[in-house]
């Protein structure tokens, strides 16, 4: 285990000024070969990206942002896939309507995740501990004296199982979905859970 609050917090950061867009990295294929190719000198990305597949990815990297430890940084439009290459594509004015409903499912699902880190003081004072680590998910828990959160992702394209869900019965606060036992995780898809008030 980690205590996520001795030394200095990391500020953890998936999209900012100096990059492309975090929605093209999400793409299959990625627009480019990694993170450290800043999309500098490629033709600008004003259509907005139309793979249902790329926001659920991105929805992914926002869970592990606001549930990991350390203080999340979300850059402007990529709560809603705002696309851009490099830097000035990446830095145009925010689009407030007229999204499509991959835009509005991962802008709403953004609110969710935000709006679970904040009302559970383990994500960001608890412990942190990683249950399991896959090929392609992994499951890891926040907890402190009264607030236990468990995170399981598959990053995959076909179903996983969740190795390493604790036992009990939990809600997933993503999908209000009652969970007992090892869950089926869809492709591309989170659970951050806490303990059912069945266990009390």
């Amino acid at each position: 285990e980690q205590d996520a609050t001795n030394g200095l917090r990391p500020a953890n950061l998936l999209g900012t000024i100096h990059h492309l867009r975090a929605i093209h990295l999400a793409q299959d294929p990625p627009l480019v070969e990694g993170p450290a190719d800043r999309g500098i000198g490629l033709a600008p990305q004003l259509a907005t990206v139309d793979e249902e597949a790329a926001y659920q990815r991105l929805a992914n990297g926002f869970t592990v942002l606001m549930t990991a430890p350390g203080m999340p940084g979300l850059y402007y439009g990529d709560e809603i896939g705002m696309p851009g290459t490099g830097d000035p594509d990446n830095r145009h004015f925010m689009t407030f309507e007229g999204h499509t409903p991959s835009q509005r499912w991962l802008r709403d699902r953004t609110r969710a995740l935000i709006r679970i880190r904040n009302e559970h003081p383990a994500l960001r004072r608890g412990t942190f501990e990683v249950l399991h680590v896959g090929a392609e998910t992994i499951v890891y828990r926040a907890r402190d004296e009264a607030d236990t959160v468990v995170v399981a992702l598959n990053r995959s394209d076909t179903p996983q199982s969740a190795i390493g869900f604790p036992e009990g019965t939990w809600v997933d606060l993503l999908s209000g979905d009652v969970i007992s036992g090892q869950p089926e995780l869809p492709p591309r898809s989170a659970m951050v859970a806490t303990p059912s008030e069945l266990e009390d």
